[in-house]
């Protein structure tokens, strides 16, 4: 694969308007997908009953390796630090942390102030004018699009008017003869 085939698949998906242009350049050219990814679906070249079977992750599995995991850290910890130590570390962090949020909190308490809007009044003179000159601008380019809308009302009403009147005037005729 080189980069023109990455280039031109990239380009292809923001040409399609695709969500994930990555996810749907994998997709495209079968690349960065590794086989052990257990966030994949991945097709199992092993067919059953002529369909290919999807293998997917047992996720029930892995939340027993995570928790095994911990086990063994909280035992290796509790056999070092004494009988319920793990538990009481992580108590004691979690209530540090707690004590830094009440403190934030108290501070923006004690330090309220009203914010400041950055609005028109605290721009600068030349934001000021280019704002300005902008607004003049689209003002300028709405006010000619109505002249325009007027102006083709009142000529399609004269075409109307004329079609009408010569409608008339075929009338008459056609009554004298």
């Amino acid at each position: 694969m080189s980069y023109k085939d990455m280039s031109r698949v990239f380009h292809q998906a923001l040409n399609q308007h695709a969500m994930q242009p990555v996810s749907y350049m994998t997709r495209q050219l079968r690349i960065l997908r590794p086989a052990a990814d257990p966030f994949n679906a991945q097709i199992n070249q092993r067919t059953a009953y002529g369909k290919m079977i999807e293998k997917g992750t047992d996720w029930d599995a892995k939340q027993v390796e995570v928790d095994q995991s911990r086990g063994l850290n909280r035992q290796s910890y509790d056999q070092i630090h004494g009988a319920g130590s793990f538990d009481r570390k992580k108590r004691q962090e979690c209530e540090e942390l707690h004590q830094k949020f009440v403190e934030l909190d108290r501070q923006a308490e004690q330090n309220k102030q009203p914010t400041p809007v950055a609005g028109y009044d605290a721009w600068s003179d030349e934001d000021k004018a280019w704002y300005d000159d902008l607004v003049e601008g689209v003002m300028h380019l709405i006010d000619e699009d109505e002249v325009n809308r007027e102006k083709k009302k009142k000529e399609a009403a004269a075409k109307r008017k004329a079609k009408a009147e010569h409608a008339r005037k075929l009338r008459d005729f056609a009554r004298r003869a």
